[in-house]
């Protein structure tokens, strides 16, 4: 399993924060600088950096999920199960980063219209 797929460090501490600093398959606590937040499918075998398929591991559930310890169905149950709407709350967080590299100019004056 690789790093963190290219998000920024606001939207890693953010993806963190939303599953309270817990490791997902331990429900360990960890400070947020140690936990990572991987694919459950890798990307060079087809999987991707979308938010149905991250999940916040600490150091040594990390590990064994890249040494197959941890099978990937367990972590895609374990996401589900402990953590239900934290897929919704990921989503939200990498569409504001796709709407950030889109970024365009803002239009002002609309919506505020005088009522007379």
């Amino acid at each position: 399993m690789g790093g963190n797929l290219g998000l920024t460090e606001a939207q890693k501490r953010n993806l963190k924060l939303k599953v309270e600093f817990k490791c997902q398959i331990c429900d360990g606590r960890y400070d947020p600088e140690v936990l990572d937040i991987p694919p459950i499918y890798p990307v060079k075998y087809g999987g991707s950096d979308r938010p149905h398929n991250l999940i916040v591991l600490c150091p040594t559930c990390h590990r064994k999920a890249d040494r197959g310890l941890i099978p990937r169905e367990r972590l895609k149950r374990a996401k589900k199960k402990k953590r239900k709407g934290i897929e919704s709350q990921i989503s939200d967080i990498v569409s504001r980063k796709d709407e950030n590299k889109k970024q365009e100019p803002s239009q002002e004056g609309r919506g505020s219209q005088k009522r007379t």
